[in-house]
């Protein structure tokens, strides 16, 4: 199984940060290779809702659904995936210190064919991608 573990810091309260991080239909304004993320469910976003990402990773597209399994605003969110090339986990915990926000985010995965075999290489670029995305989705929190 293959797991990465990230940590940045934004000088923006939590509740902005949660809100920017659960708002999935806006994922292709920071996030890097992300073709479309869609919500499935009706009603607020909570436990239980679902969401279509199509993404493209290491010149492989990448279609999936998930579900979220914890949602506790402004503090802690995580989804599972329920369809898609490999079973995946995320979860997002936020701290607030003064006027920032410290998120912590944990991803594991069971990686299958090309993903399996590159698994080392898969965790770099998902890091170096990560790290990206989150000076992208920085830079407009802060502003």
């Amino acid at each position: 199984m293959a797991t990465m573990e990230m940590n940045f810091t934004v000088r923006c309260p939590a509740a902005d940060v949660f809100k920017a991080l659960t708002d999935f239909e806006s994922y292709q304004k920071w996030q890097t290779g992300v073709i479309e993320s869609k919500i499935l469910s009706a009603g607020p976003i909570g436990v239980g809702s679902r969401y279509r990402f199509v993404s493209e990773f290491m010149g492989q597209k990448i279609e999936s659904e998930g579900e979220i399994t914890e949602f506790d605003p402004p503090t802690r969110y995580a989804w599972k995936s329920i369809k898609g090339p490999f079973p995946m986990q995320e979860s997002m915990t936020l701290e607030s210190a003064g006027d920032s926000t410290t998120v912590k985010m944990t991803m594991t995965a069971e990686l299958s064919g090309f993903f399996k075999l590159a698994e080392g290489l898969v965790i770099s670029q998902g890091k170096k991608q990560f790290e990206s995305d989150f000076q992208k989705l920085k830079g407009i929190l802060e502003k």
